[in-house]
């Protein structure tokens, strides 16, 4: 009986090891699974079926069938509907332009307004202002809603608008807002709120598929205004965590055309969370005052056909000529965005990281060690914020910014579904530019030299950690 299962054991870990090998999306994934399940097949092969996979495949599936089934229909027609809108790219950004635009299946559209959010209370002040003005609905996405003070008076705000008429729909990921369960949810339902869980792990054939998350921040009232970038919702998010102390933040209120794209997104991520539904919204766009940003909002996620959350990524730092700005709370890239801060470098771009401390996730600083470590030799320049800054932002020259969602690692830029809004124009760009030479200025300058004196065993835990990195 014991060498039976042994053995079966063994063919379930070369038949798992084999299917690592077709579709892992790495080389570096593809031989570390396969050699661990064949060597060990009884401890990694429950690991591999929660942390193997690196497409969402139910997504798609339900997004091609369905209601959704004329998915390309309803894409086809927010695009008539915004054609009108469409930025015409000057010849030096065009290349870079355009793809983007692919990579967002939605054109950079003018007549938008944008304004810049800095810190937890300017978002939250905002964002209950914009709730208070909705008129027919409401959508709401975000990753982490909490338990706490704010995360209460967020939910009792959208149990007013929805007793007092508006449609409310209501989507959080079922991982990263876990403790909101119970008389929380109970409450909000009670009072007409639509609320789903965005689960991952749903139906037999994806009853492990635990490791991918709806990472997204999405506010949209009206179809007019849309909040979006990397704020959650909770006390911490303001300030008030023990341990995080004053936590900086940065988010974007969005109008015009635009908002449409960010609208889609909650559409199809709402569709799933229901098993089949779509939130009844308008597409057509609302425009309440003409403002003169051309801008779009690129999602990513799991289910793509392209790794889009990483390629955006290496075409924003392609595309620098002069000045790549970054603010990011994980430095945990890989080879090929190593690679591309190096030839950014090479080009004689000002490239600028800004970090959080270690203190605050000492694991995930150790883990960034090692690559940290392989820009010593570069003119790369790194600060390390005072507090916790997990902003996510991205200054390329002064003609292009973003912000949004999407940490540095190998979680945002393959397994979480993200939003990342997109900014064309030395408008926005300068909010984002004084933005972050303020924060540059209240930060240390980090020597990596002082990487070499770093202890073997702190050397060793750092490159251990590195092997994690596509999960952690």
């Amino acid at each position: 009986m014991t060498t039976a299962l042994f053995s079966l054991l063994h063919l379930l870990g070369l038949l798992a090891a084999l299917h690592a090998i077709l579709k892992s999306s790495t080389p570096q994934g593809a031989v570390g699974w396969s050699i661990a399940l064949v060597a060990f097949p009884a401890v990694v092969l429950p690991l591999y079926l929660v942390f193997g996979s690196t497409h969402f495949g139910g997504y798609v599936e339900v997004l091609r069938t369905g209601t959704l089934a004329e998915h390309s229909d309803k894409i086809a027609e927010i695009l008539e509907q915004v054609v009108e809108y469409q930025h015409q790219a000057n010849p030096a950004q065009c290349a870079s332009v355009n793809v983007l635009q692919k990579l967002a299946r939605m054109p950079f559209l003018d007549s938008c307004r944008a304004e810049l959010l800095i810190d937890g209370q300017a978002t939250y002040r905002r964002m209950h202002e914009e709730l208070a003005k909705a008129r027919e609905y409401i959508l709401v996405l975000y990753y982490k809603v909490l338990d706490d003070e704010s995360g209460r008076a967020f939910r009792d705000h959208l149990m007013e608008r929805s007793r007092q008429g508006i449609r409310v729909y209501f989507v959080f990921d079922e991982l990263g807002s876990a403790g909101i369960r119970g008389s929380f949810l109970r409450r909000l339902r009670a009072a007409g709120v639509k609320a789903f869980p965005f689960r991952t792990a749903r139906g037999f054939r994806h009853s492990l598929q635990l490791n991918f998350r709806n990472h997204r921040k999405i506010l949209v009232v009206d179809g007019k205004v849309a909040l979006v970038g990397g704020l959650n919702i909770g006390d911490r998010y303001l300030g008030r965590s023990r341990h995080f102390g004053p936590w900086r933040d940065t988010h974007v209120v969005l109008e015009g055309p635009a908002v449409m794209g960010v609208q889609l997104v909650f559409a199809e991520d709402y569709y799933w969370a229901t098993g089949g539904t779509l939130p009844e919204v308008s597409w057509r766009p609302q425009i309440p005052e003409p403002g003169t940003l051309a801008c779009t909002y690129l999602s990513s996620g799991p289910a793509d056909r392209l790794k889009v959350g990483l390629l955006f990524f290496l075409e924003c730092i392609g595309a620098a000529r002069t000045r790549l700005w970054l603010a990011t709370p994980y430095f945990i890239p890989d080879s090929s965005i190593l690679n591309a801060l190096r030839m950014a470098d090479l080009r004689g771009v000002e490239v600028r990281i800004l970090i959080p401390p270690g203190r605050y996730e000492p694991g995930m600083r150790l883990a960034a060690l090692s690559f940290l470590a392989e820009l010593r030799d570069t003119g790369i320049k790194l600060y390390e914020y005072p507090g916790y800054n997990h902003s996510k932002v991205m200054l390329v020259d002064d003609w292009l910014s973003w912000v949004g969602s999407s940490n540095l690692d190998s979680r945002s830029l393959r397994l979480n579904f993200e939003g990342n809004f997109v900014a064309l124009g030395a408008d926005f760009g300068g909010q984002v530019k004084r933005m972050l030479e303020e924060d540059f200025a209240h930060s240390t300058p980090l020597n990596l030299g002082d990487l070499n004196k770093i202890g073997l065993l702190t050397r060793l835990g750092s490159r251990l950690l590195r092997l994690l990195a596509p999960v952690l």
